[in-house]
């Protein structure tokens, strides 16, 4: 008996050691400061959204910085209540997405360089309003969607 009674004995002074030395160590060092980043923004950011009457609207975001307030949206297209989703990418790029499929349209420099091109028969399933919130884009122009299984996808138009 006095066997097992010094093991047990060792074995709980090791431990209470080990315990009084790192005890000081995690509570006793201070941790290193790091300066707060500095926000930055670009003056304004587009913004678009899709009127009741199909007209595709854009009007420029003020920076959160300094604030302001939104200017009245100017219409850039019509025709686009036949989407039953429309989401923004990158770049001017537009995603409208059918009952038959993914369309894909592009803006630069005012004119429409790629018009309601479908680029998918996929993601019709998405266009009610059931499944409207499974799908968005990113700032890298992918597309994510989270399907019927919980399974999140990304696709990418090239």
């Amino acid at each position: 008996m006095t066997l097992i009674s010094t093991r047990r004995k060792a074995r709980w002074a090791g431990a209470l050691t080990a315990a009084a030395t790192v005890v000081p160590l995690l509570v006793g060092l201070p941790g290193t400061a790091h300066a707060a980043e500095t926000a930055t923004c670009t003056p304004s950011g587009p913004m678009y959204a899709v009127d009741s009457v199909g007209k595709l609207l854009r009007t420029d975001m003020p920076t959160p910085l300094s604030g302001g307030t939104l200017a009245t949206p100017s219409s850039i297209d019509t025709g686009w209540n036949g989407y039953g989703r429309v989401l923004a990418g990158q770049g001017a790029r537009f995603y409208g997405i059918k009952s038959d499929g993914l369309y894909l349209s592009r803006r630069t420099s005012g004119t429409w360089d790629i018009h309601h091109k479908k680029i998918s028969p996929d993601f019709g399933w998405l266009a009610g309003a059931a499944a409207r919130d499974q799908i968005t884009v990113d700032r890298g122009d992918r597309i994510w969607v989270l399907n019927n299984e919980g399974q999140l996808r990304a696709h990418k138009y090239d």
